[in-house]
C-alpha cells in the first residue's frame, strides 16, 4: 500500500516478489505523501478501494490463508485495514515493516 510513501517492488523480500501475485493500492493521479489523508471523505474513499481490493483477491485466489501487507500508510488507515476484515470471508493479514537498518522488511504482526 503506497499511500503516505512509495513501496518499491524491488524492496520486497525475494520470496514474495518472485512467487506471489503483487497488488498495489496507491493514490490515483497523486504522488504518495504523508499528508494525503486530510478528511473523513479521504478515509471513506480508501475504505471503498480496500474493500474492492479484498474482493478481487478473494475472487481471483479463493480463500487463501493470508495476505502479506507492505504498508506505507497512516495509522488511521492501518486500523481500518484490520477492522474491515471479515474472518469468515477474507484472508488474514501478515503486516511487514520496512527498516533499512535491519535489511528491509520484517514481519511485525498477524491480523
Amino acid at each position: 500500500m503506497s499511500l503516505s510513501g512509495k513501496v518499491r517492488l524491488s524492496d520486497l523480500p525475494d520470496s514474495q516478489r518472485k512467487s506471489s501475485t503483487v497488488y498495489e493500492l496507491t493514490l490515483l493521479g497523486q504522488t504518495p505523501r504523508p499528508t494525503y489523508l486530510r478528511t473523513q471523505k479521504d478515509l471513506e474513499a480508501f475504505k471503498i478501494a480496500y474493500q474492492h481490493l479484498l474482493g478481487r483477491i478473494v475472487q481471483e485466489h479463493g480463500l487463501i490463508e493470508g495476505i502479506d501487507l507492505f504498508p506505507a500508510i497512516p495509522a488511521s488507515v492501518a486500523v481500518l485495514c484490520g477492522r474491515e476484515l471479515l474472518p469468515k470471508v477474507h484472508p488474514g493479514l501478515r503486516v511487514f515493516d520496512y527498516n533499512k537498518k535491519s535489511g528491509g522488511y520484517t514481519l511485525q504482526m498477524e491480523v
